[in-house]
């Protein structure tokens, strides 16, 4: 997970929080790593990028929403290692919110990484 910011939020030091979600059934350790960096290209706003994540209880489906910017392409890259990346889809922003739902059931996989690019 990269945590990033502009000018307008340049100290990143405090107390972060992260949420991962566990399913398995056997206590499994999850493994994680959180950079934060200070981007100096692309659209940066004062916003969140990530507005929303979570697994639907009725279908077990993971979902994340993100602020985007109209007509912009978005990326959604997958990962059991956070080494080897596979795009999953691509979407093509119709409003100032975008979504993801995994077509991939939380508890038919051990490990899942996602993150969004801007080809």
């Amino acid at each position: 997970m990269t945590i990033g910011t502009n000018a307008s939020l340049t100290n990143l030091s405090g107390i972060w929080y992260l949420t991962v979600p566990n399913a398995s059934t056997n206590d499994a350790l999850v493994g994680y790593s959180i950079t934060a960096d200070v981007l100096t290209v692309g659209p940066v706003t004062n916003s969140p990028l990530v507005l929303s994540a979570g697994i639907s209880a009725a279908t077990g489906a993971f979902s994340m929403s993100w602020n985007a910017v109209i007509g912009q392409n978005y990326q959604i890259q997958v990962s059991a290692n956070l080494t080897q990346w596979a795009v999953a889809t691509n979407i093509l922003a119709q409003s100032t919110m975008a979504t993801y739902t995994d077509a991939v059931p939380v508890n038919s996989q051990k490990t899942r990484f996602f993150r969004i690019l801007t080809p």
